[in-house]
């Protein structure tokens, strides 16, 4: 019997080094995908150079580290390509999406709104687990370039002075939509590339540095080793913020050929949180994509 069991545990650690190394060959694989051979030569190996999506997004309307790096350049690239590509995200003039958090503290929906000019309008409700307790409601409005939000209840609206961390948050908050985004919302740029099986899935794990946020120390997305899909995230526990702690991607939508969020499960300083995307919209000039 004892025989029979380290005969099991070795096949399986064999299996986990054989996952582990395919991510590894991707690694390896992706890094000569992504980048320009130059100098001719024989360009039939199906080798395919993927655009400079970064260079493109607009930095009022998306979270883009100032001086990414070349490693981030190539990864966060690769991640936007795997989605759908950026091609129609270079012209968003503006993105609406609501979704909806539920957890020990009740319900929380969150209403959207970020334009290419820099403008974000969030509209929170939350309506605790308690009997008799009214939903609370709360909206920040945010002009581009301002330091002060308009927050309303309902009923008084009044300018309050933000923050550089809080409207970080705020600016984080919606880049929900878009896991890459989300991420260089936190940290400007990704160290290291390596590999983790994560629930028996070969990943590959994507280590952040230089926090964005006040708080953050380190950071880690895992993304799918074969398609290059974001599978998880992780970042140290960061209160008041809609995703903190560590977020699982457990469904996917289509949103105008892009690849966005429908569903992720996220254990964060409020215990387990299931996060759910209902509507997303990304619009060009005056027409929906």
């Amino acid at each position: 019997m004892t025989h029979h069991r380290s005969t099991l545990l070795s096949h399986s650690s064999i299996l986990r080094c054989a996952l582990i190394v395919a991510a590894c060959a991707a690694i390896g694989s992706l890094g000569l995908a992504s980048q320009d051979r130059s100098g001719g030569g024989d360009r039939s190996d199906s080798r395919v150079v993927i655009p400079d999506y970064l260079a493109t997004l607009n930095a009022r309307m998306f979270s883009i580290p100032k001086a990414p790096t070349a490693l981030t350049r190539s990864w966060v690239n690769t991640v936007l390509n795997a989605q759908g590509g950026a091609e129609k995200l270079a012209d968003l003039q503006r993105v609406e999406f609501t979704c909806e958090l539920t957890g020990t503290f009740g319900v929380m929906t969150l209403d959207v709104t970020v334009s290419a000019s820099g403008d974000l309008l969030f509209e929170q409700v939350v309506q605790t687990p308690y009997k008799g307790v009214p939903a609370r409601s709360l909206t920040f409005s945010v002009t581009a370039g301002a330091e002060r939000a308009v927050v309303g209840d309902g009923e008084t609206k009044m300018a309050v002075p933000l923050a550089p961390g809080t409207l970080s948050a705020l600016r984080r908050a919606g880049d929900m939509w878009n896991p890459m985004v989300t991420m260089l919302g936190q940290f400007e740029v990704i160290e290291s590339v390596g590999a983790e099986l994560v629930n028996g899935r070969p990943c590959l794990l994507l280590k952040m540095g230089k926090p964005r946020l006040d708080g953050l120390t380190t950071g880690s997305m895992w993304i799918d080793a074969v398609t290059f899909m974001p599978v998880a995230a992780e970042t140290n526990v960061l209160r008041d913020v809609p995703i903190s702690g560590k977020y699982t991607i457990s469904d996917w939508q289509t949103v105008s050929g892009i690849q966005v969020p429908k569903s992720m499960s996220v254990v964060g300083p409020d215990g387990d949180t299931k996060l759910t995307f209902g509507k997303v919209k990304l619009y060009r000039g005056a027409g929906d994509l």
